[in-house]
């Protein structure tokens, strides 16, 4: 019962929100966000995922640091998506993954398999480690903190 008046709570809020401040959806994808290069068809490719929802202001704040690193890491082979778990499109990718709180970070293997999640506002150090571990290869030089000095909650 109180999983269920959650959801109905913030779904009310995911459409006043909407309402309010629009769809979103600038990224390649229609997710609102950046995307490193695109992996050839039929080929599977190893995946960050932001999930974030446009009122958030820690996903506000990741937004720069994200875009950033996708530009620095395209070479990796690593598949940068923002995800706007919002839309309604979206909302399995967020019940898929169990993710409860936004924004949340997953670096999936070229099979789809979890290999690492944060939660909260990130270091673009920390973020970057995880596209490399990903990716096996360096991004390069780190990229700039964009304001976030220190890692956020992490999880498993």
């Amino acid at each position: 019962m109180g999983r269920a008046l959650m959801i109905a709570g913030l779904a009310a809020v995911a459409a006043v929100a909407l309402a309010l401040y629009g769809a979103g959806g600038s990224g390649p994808d229609g997710s609102g966000g950046p995307r490193a290069e695109a992996t050839p068809a039929g080929e599977a490719a190893p995946r960050m995922l932001e999930l974030y929802t446009p009122w958030c202001p820690s996903c506000s704040s990741m937004k720069p640091v994200v875009e950033e690193l996708a530009a620095r890491c395209a070479k990796t082979g690593v598949d940068i998506q923002t995800v706007d778990v919002s839309r309604e499109e979206n909302e399995r990718i967020a019940d898929r993954y169990g993710a409860s709180a936004v924004p949340t970070f997953l670096f999936l293997d070229a099979n789809g398999a979890e290999a690492k999640r944060l939660v909260g506002a990130q270091s673009a150090k920390e973020l970057q480690v995880g596209v490399e571990a990903l990716g096996g290869v360096s991004c390069g030089a780190p990229v700039s903190m964009g304001g976030l000095e220190s890692s956020a909650t992490k999880e498993g």
